[in-house]
């Protein structure tokens, strides 16, 4: 049985291997478990068994949102390659900080610099209690944009019987 502190921190395989994207069925679970790692953060934070509180969901997610940012930053343009993840992702971090809709790349990648500062695992655990439930909003609007955005996806019917619809 392996660590799963010491798992965490390590890129997955297979999933999460080629960055963000709406389509992979794991991200809505990680994300509704990473808001939950945050509310039992933030509930234990007075107590001290803070240090002992699981954050591997958050840190997942941490590793998958930095690696997009820091491959489309780079001019590779490889991370949201398509327009529902590009949305999704628009969607939650708008939910982050002062919530208002979001215009540009510019402004979404600024936006989500200022929220994976604050997924730092080296500063995650001093964050102030109003932190931690602006992250565990943004985690929950995630959830629930990636989920509505795989249902939908899911619900397109194809123009032809004779054609296959192929869930993606």
């Amino acid at each position: 049985m392996t660590d799963v502190i010491s798992s965490a921190t390590v890129p997955a395989e297979g999933t999460f291997a080629r960055g963000f994207s709406v389509f992979d069925p794991a991200l809505p679970l990680l994300a509704a478990k990473a808001a939950l790692q945050l509310d039992k953060l933030r509930i234990d934070m007075g107590n001290a068994e803070t240090s002992e509180v699981r954050v591997d969901a958050v840190e997942k997610l941490q590793h998958l949102l930095q690696g997009t940012a820091d491959s489309t930053q780079q001019g590779t343009q490889r991370a949201l390659v398509d327009p529902l993840s590009a949305r999704v992702l628009s969607e939650a971090v708008s939910q982050f900080g002062e919530k208002k809709h979001i215009d540009s790349f510019e402004e979404l990648w600024s936006r989500l610099a200022e929220l994976l500062v604050l997924l730092n695992p080296a500063t995650l655990r001093g964050l102030k209690s109003e932190q931690l439930v602006a992250v565990r909003d943004f985690f929950l609007a995630l959830s629930n944009h990636a989920a509505a955005g795989q249902s939908a996806h899911v619900r397109v019917r194809p123009t032809s019987r004779y054609r296959k619809l192929h869930a993606v």
